[in-house]
């Protein structure tokens, strides 16, 4: 079982720079590696630069039997920054929820593009805190 060394409330960053060929994977962000790219789903083309993840204090963690899960749905603009940030799914903890909500403001995006012509879109990220550490799941929603 891995313990969080740092025990401070800072997000921890995870990047997410790399090809569709050979996706990079990363032992401390203790998250599943999705991949360069999102599926290219109705031609666009997109994807995730940066992964900020919470940071959760032990004594904190150490209170989660099973598995916490908050979806948190982010707004991109047409450049690939990050708008806006709601709670989808806020989960059973406002700790937790507030946690995801604050790192998924701070993730970074490259700009979606549709035949050509850069679009805003909208990105579903499902944070799923356990004892063990925090993962992130995401994926675009739009367009």
């Amino acid at each position: 079982m891995m313990k969080a060394e740092n025990n401070s409330s800072a997000p921890r960053i995870t990047e997410k720079r790399q090809t569709a060929d050979k996706p990079t994977a990363s032992p401390t962000s203790l998250r599943m590696d999705t991949g360069a790219k999102t599926p290219n789903v109705s031609g666009v083309q997109d994807e995730v630069l940066q992964e900020v993840m919470p940071e959760v204090s032990e004594k904190a963690r150490d209170t989660i039997r099973g598995a916490v899960r908050v979806g948190v749905r982010i707004h991109i603009d047409p450049a690939g920054n990050v708008t806006s940030a709601e709670l989808e799914s806020p989960g059973p903890s406002r700790y937790f929820a507030d946690l995801a909500l604050k790192a998924a403001r701070r993730w970074e995006f490259a700009p979606g593009k549709v035949d050509g012509q850069y679009v805003p879109s909208e990105w579903r990220v499902r944070f799923e805190f356990r004892q063990s550490g925090t993962r992130a799941f995401p994926a675009r929603t739009a367009p």
